[in-house]
């Protein structure tokens, strides 16, 4: 019987952490398209690769794009805390709701590497999340994982 209480505890403790990287990986997909753009459009890169990063503060652009940055951030950030706080049923749809502004993103500037990044990133979050309901990559169920998120207490409601 204690063997099988270690057991349930290791399970929990890896479905916890397969939920928490497939949240931070999903928060990355979120912000990383319109972040890199951001900084790829104002310089930024090329100035922090050329070893100048003072040309930076006399830039007003690049203040702009460093703000904007901050608030794509935010929303990535966001986006990972709440997927993590949501019921294991309505995590998929936070997730397609979340997915698809990214992917209009895309098509409206063009498909470039930092979208292809994007699209890597949910990629990971997507498998991570999948073991973390139960499911390793492969198809096969883990007995004790659903258990702990089907109701967990700091759920969020899904939407009507």
């Amino acid at each position: 019987m204690v063997m099988a209480a270690e057991l349930d505890r290791i399970a929990e403790r890896w479905v916890d952490g397969e939920l928490r990287g497939g949240a931070r990986w999903f928060g990355f997909g979120v912000a990383v398209a319109p972040v890199f753009d951001r900084l790829d459009d104002a310089g930024i890169i090329t100035l922090l690769a050329s070893g100048q990063p003072g040309a930076l503060v006399e830039s007003a652009g690049g203040m702009t794009a460093l703000l904007w940055c901050g608030l794509f951030g935010l929303l990535g950030i966001s986006a990972a805390a709440i997927l993590r706080r949501h019921r294991a049923a309505a995590r998929p749809w936070f997730f397609a709701g979340c997915a698809v502004p990214v992917l209009g993103y895309a098509v409206l500037g063009g498909f470039r590497v930092s979208t292809w990044i994007s699209v890597l990133a949910f990629g990971v979050a997507a498998l991570r999340l999948r073991a973390a309901r139960g499911h390793d990559t492969l198809g096969i169920d883990a007995p004790h994982a659903p258990a702990r998120y089907a109701e967990a207490r700091g759920d969020v409601e899904p939407p009507p």
